[in-house]
């Protein structure tokens, strides 16, 4: 199910003119740390069950970047599958009783939600495409709080919790903080036909007198392991994927209608005169370049915001300091996400 590779086994992996065969991946597949065939334990899923039953009474925390499009869901759902196996084999039980649909919260808010609020000891938890649910931009937001207070201190139930989202920054910081592993999922076609998924897992370690996160990659028999293959060929895993599915189609049909109502609530407000502009000063006698200045940099911070950036980085890239934003958005020269106001 997981086979790890170096450098120069990538290289079989690169693109080609020709279709793959079979036989071109065939010698990665040789070595499957899950078989039971295989005495020596190399999965990754191996070992982080390991850290989540043992006396030591943690958790690990994994979040999945990637484009869209590269798998990031079916990776997290197989790595998922890869723990509840082996939390079977040490605890007892099925598979099934440490991780199904149920655990898997698919883009909507309130299902995010619920799932960090379920109280279920060694269970595998998968967060898919969270940012909607867990947004950047939302950082001081009443959910965001309580959900990042659940979240730091839930390390005695001894959970798995796989996280996801196309970019880390669209994601609320206290969350990727907590993160022990890191992962970016690849789009590679090549590995796609032979049934592959393939990301990038680096051991997450923060610097507690400088603040500076590090990403360590993993080793094994003295070679840097740079990628690590997921092979989703299960019945059971695949029978998984086909629920996946059918609930990720009706949380896009949600995630529209969401999308909706938040943009009728948003033209209400605006209409109304604005809920932003209530109790700031009078712009009453302003210089006229610095509302341009305001307005100009405004904007720009607003496409970087649109684009994903949390506020901070947004006002970054738009050379607005923070003394800046905080007097332009007091006297209403634009809004909280840098939006002019004329």
């Amino acid at each position: 199910m997981t086979c790890y590779i170096t450098e120069r086994d990538l290289m079989r992996l690169k693109l080609k003119a020709h279709p793959p065969s079979g036989e071109a991946i065939k010698p990665l597949t040789s070595v499957d740390p899950d078989d039971e065939s295989n005495k020596e334990r190399l999965s990754i899923t191996d070992y982080w069950t390991d850290v989540t039953t043992s006396k030591i009474k943690s958790d690990i925390s994994f979040f999945l970047n990637g484009d869209k499009g590269a798998g990031k869901s079916y990776c997290n759902m197989t790595l998922g599958y890869g723990s509840a196996r082996h939390l079977a084999e040490k605890n007892g039980g099925h598979w099934t009783d440490y991780f199904n649909i149920d655990f898997i919260a698919i883009m909507l808010p309130e299902e995010v939600s619920d799932l960090i609020r379920l109280n279920a000891p060694l269970a595998v938890k998968d967060y898919d495409d969270v940012s909607p649910g867990y947004n950047s931009r939302a950082f001081n937001s009443k959910e965001n709080k309580e959900q990042n207070d659940i979240v730091i201190t839930n390390r005695t139930d001894n959970n798995i919790q796989l996280w996801s989202a196309p970019d880390q920054g669209m994601t609320d910081k206290v969350l990727r903080e907590t993160c022990n592993y890191y992962g970016e999922a690849e789009r590679n076609e090549r590995a796609v036909m032979n049934g592959f998924n393939i990301l990038r897992i680096f051991r997450a370690e923060k610097n507690k007198r400088t603040g500076e996160r590090y990403y360590k990659q993993m080793w094994y028999e003295n070679k840097k392991l740079v990628k690590t293959l997921l092979k989703s060929d299960y019945p059971e895993l695949k029978a998984l994927f086909e629920e996946y599915d059918k609930k990720r189609a009706h949380a896009a049909n949600e995630m529209k209608k969401l999308k909706e109502e938040r943009k009728k609530e948003l033209e209400k407000k605006r209409a109304e005169g604005g809920e932003s502009r209530i109790g700031r000063k009078p712009r009453t006698g302003s210089n006229p370049e610095t509302i341009r200045n305001a307005h100009e940099r405004g904007k720009i911070m607003n496409e970087f915001y649109l684009k994903g950036c949390s506020k901070k980085e947004a006002m970054k890239e738009a050379g607005i300091t923070k003394g800046q934003y905080y007097n332009w958005l007091a006297y209403g020269f634009i809004e909280e996400d840098g939006t002019p106001i004329t």
